[in-house]
């Protein structure tokens, strides 16, 4: 018999691979800052900028998680937090759809004249298209009560 995932089991997880991601995020940017070249610190702020978006994120869901995990679980409770998590995901996929076009928008207009609006262009493209999949596919397995 398979264990029962709970929502808060569900989101611990959610948080440690977006920490996995602000991480990466962070220590990619901080040292494409040093670049001489225009393109990479340009990409290497978006990195470090977004991946410190990230961190705060998990920090407030970290402490989420910490205050309701090993709580005696309500269906009720817990449905209601389900349904909270898989309507926050779905916002962020489609404002992911938003940042996607808007670094888009950049590439092609600011970018096409300099090299370090080219890599901030390219940099919010990057995060925001892992940042789709990432939501997208945690708003479909957000666990469901029996």
């Amino acid at each position: 018999m398979e264990a029962k995932v709970t929502i808060w089991d569900f989101e611990k997880s959610l948080m440690r691979r977006l920490l996995l991601w602000t991480i990466l995020s962070v220590l990619v940017g901080t040292g494409l800052i040093f670049f001489s070249n225009p393109f990479w610190q340009g990409f290497g702020i978006q990195a470090l900028a977004w991946g410190v978006v990230d961190g705060i994120i998990v920090w407030f869901g970290w402490r989420r998680v910490k205050q309701n995990l090993g709580i005696d679980a309500s269906d009720q409770r817990d449905d209601r937090e389900a349904r909270r998590i898989r309507k926050i995901l779905w916002i962020n996929t489609a404002l992911d759809v938003l940042y996607i076009a808007s670094g888009g928008v950049i590439v092609f207009t600011l970018g096409s004249a300099s090299p370090f609006w080219l890599g901030t262009g390219w940099g919010i493209i990057i995060q925001a298209v892992f940042l789709f999949i990432f939501d997208i596919w945690h708003a479909f397995h957000v666990p469901v009560s029996p």
